[in-house]
């Protein structure tokens, strides 16, 4: 079954937009239009009015399954996922006027590979438009790549060291939200799979530890408590609590353990 589209208010997406935002604005322009009569003052005023729509009046944002579609007055875009090459948030910070910091909203930055990268503002609640705009993109890439497979996660051989470089490797695409890299669902599915290996699980947990996602580690230690496992309970562990160390010693007994099995 297709699921509907996902529509969502949005600030200035485009440069243009922000262009009417200022461009008739300076105090200047305003005295050479009092001294040049009333056409000037028409052309200017409707600059104004423009400047006004672009501020105040927003634009719709459409995530579909292809792609993302973003309108505001007579302009349009359509960025379709297959050119997406990077989703982020971030802060739009201005200063006070003792210097510290203010957070005036958010926006979420797209990279593209073809044309200019969009940025969209979001206001104070950026996280609904950036997720679904996440899974949507991972949707379609499964559809056409297929799953993540589990064993990615697996020593395969490896020692403990180039284990957790290639888990940690993995766990910086998942921080960047690349198209490639597993979702965190996709994660926590594998960590709660007790079909699974035990190798598979701990990698998975590993990546997710090393995330700076409170719900994702508040699952991480859920799952601890339905694990049986003795090696696979510290890994847990130590990948809720973000310890290093503990996870490294953790995956060297399950690693050596894999390995012996294998002999």
């Amino acid at each position: 079954m297709t699921k509907p589209a996902s529509k969502y208010w949005i600030g200035p997406f485009t440069s243009l937009q922000r262009m009417l935002r200022w461009s008739f604005l300076p105090g200047g322009l305003f005295l050479w239009v009092v001294r040049h009569g009333p056409v000037p003052v028409v052309v200017v005023s409707l600059g104004l009015l423009l400047s006004a729509l672009a501020t105040f009046l927003p634009g719709r944002a459409t995530v579909g399954a292809d792609g993302l579609l973003l309108r505001w007055l007579f302009l349009r875009r359509f960025v379709p996922f297959t050119i997406m090459e990077h989703v982020a948030v971030q802060s739009m910070v201005s200063r006070n006027k003792d210097g510290s910091p203010n957070v005036s909203g958010y926006r979420v930055e797209i990279e593209t590979s073809e044309g200019p990268d969009v940025n969209v503002d979001t206001g104070r609640n950026p996280r609904e438009l950036f997720d679904v705009l996440v899974a949507a993109r991972r949707s379609r890439h499964v559809r056409e790549h297929g799953a993540f497979d589990p064993r990615a996660l697996r020593a395969e051989g490896d020692d403990e060291k180039a284990w957790l470089g290639r888990l940690r490797a993995l766990a910086d695409r998942v921080q960047s939200f690349r198209v490639d890299a597993p979702s965190t669902e996709e994660l926590l599915a594998i960590v709660d799979d007790a079909t699974l290996d035990e190798e598979a699980r701990a990698g998975a947990a590993v990546v997710l530890g090393a995330r700076s996602d409170d719900e994702a580690k508040a699952r991480l230690r859920v799952a601890k408590e339905a694990t049986a496992s003795p090696k696979l309970r510290v890994v847990l562990d130590a990948a809720a609590d973000g310890q290093e160390e503990d996870v490294e010693r953790a995956l060297t007994d399950i690693g050596g353990e894999a390995r012996k099995a294998a002999r």
